[in-house]
C-alpha cells in the first residue's frame, strides 16, 4: 500500500504542479485537466485532499490494523503456551511429581 501510495502521489505532485499536462497521459491516469494555476506551496494542500490519496491511506490503515490484531492474536496463543505449561508443571508439583 505504501508503494502505491507513493507512485500515485508522485503522479499527482506532478498533475497538480502542472507538469503532466500532456492530454494522452491525462486521459491515460483519468484525470481531467487543471482549470486553474496551483502554486507549488499550495500543492501539499491540493495532496492532502485528494480522494484517491485518502482512498488508499484508509486502505492502508486498515490493512495494518489487521497485521497488528494477528500480530495481538499470535503473541496472546504464544502466551497460552507458557500459562499451560506452567498450569501442567504445578498440577505434577501439587499432585506429588507423579
Amino acid at each position: 500500500m505504501q508503494i502505491e501510495y507513493n507512485s500515485k502521489k508522485k503522479l499527482k505532485t506532478e498533475y497538480y504542479s502542472g507538469e503532466l499536462n500532456n492530454p494522452e497521459d491525462l486521459t491515460k491516469y483519468g484525470l481531467e485537466p487543471l482549470r486553474k494555476k496551483i502554486l507549488r506551496q499550495d500543492i501539499s494542500v491540493y495532496l492532502d485532499s485528494d480522494e484517491d490519496l485518502i482512498n488508499i491511506l484508509i486502505k492502508k490503515i486498515i490493512h495494518q490494523e489487521i497485521v497488528d490484531t494477528c500480530d495481538s492474536i499470535l503473541k496472546e496463543i504464544n502466551n497460552r503456551t507458557y500459562q499451560l505449561g506452567n498450569i501442567v508443571k504445578w498440577e505434577t508439583f501439587a499432585g506429588g511429581g507423579h
